[in-house]
Formats: C-alpha cells, sequence, structure tokens
C-alpha cells in the first residue's frame, strides 16, 4: 500500500491506486444493430460470437456496420444496470460477409440482388 503525506497534517493516508481492467476481445456476425448515430458514428449492436449461447452486446463507435457484417472488438466488460452485461469497446473493425467462410447473413435485399444475378446461393 502507498501512502501520501499530506502538507497541512502529520497524518498518513492511503493513496487510491487503480488496477488495470484486463481488455476481451470478440469477434462475431452482427445480428441486429440496436442503435447507430450517424454523427457520431455510437453504435450498439447485437453480435452472435462463437461459443457463446446467446447474443453479445457491443457498444463503441463505428463508422457504419449492417447486419451480417463481421465484427471484431475489444473493450472492457461492463454491467450496465438498464441494458446489463455489454462490451465497452476501444476498438471496433468491420469486414464485409465472407461467403466462402460460412459468414452467410446479409440482407434480405442485398440476398434477393445477388441471388438474381447468379452471384450466389440465397441465404438462409
Amino acid at each position: 500500500m502507498l501512502f501520501k503525506f499530506s502538507d497541512n497534517r502529520n497524518t498518513m493516508k492511503p493513496k487510491q491506486t487503480r488496477k488495470p481492467v484486463p481488455q476481451d476481445d470478440v469477434a462475431g456476425m452482427v445480428e441486429r444493430v440496436s442503435f447507430h448515430n450517424d454523427e457520431t458514428g455510437l453504435s450498439v449492436l447485437r453480435v452472435k460470437v462463437q461459443g457463446k449461447r446467446d447474443l453479445v452486446t457491443v457498444v463503441g463507435n463505428v463508422a457504419d456496420v449492417s447486419a451480417g457484417e463481421w465484427v471484431t472488438a475489444q473493450g472492457v466488460w461492463v454491467q450496465d444496470r438498464e441494458h446489463g452485461l455489454q462490451l465497452k469497446t476501444d476498438f471496433i473493425k468491420t469486414s464485409p460477409p465472407n461467403m466462402a467462410g460460412g459468414h452467410r447473413k446479409v440482407s434480405g435485399q442485398r440476398a434477393h440482388q445477388r441471388d438474381r444475378a447468379g452471384l450466389c446461393k440465397k441465404a438462409r
């Protein structure tokens, strides 16, 4: 424990030190964009992460994101009183769905257009 001497008194006060919060990484497919602010980029995403039964809530800034995109995020877990457990991120990277890799969910309109053009099978 570290102590700090006060200039006014001859007493010792313990100095408050914070433990570093461990960062966590998640990667998965965006199932739903619950909120996105175009001006600030603030987004609330519901992400399907492999190995997790339920969708994971990811909160952070990202310029543009839509359902079906693959995201990689890094941040800390926060228990919000109103919304529950969330990953509050410092970093979110998005990439388009990879048809060859099995990330097949795309928005209905894009899937329909691609199917009509013969570029891919209809997303299920």
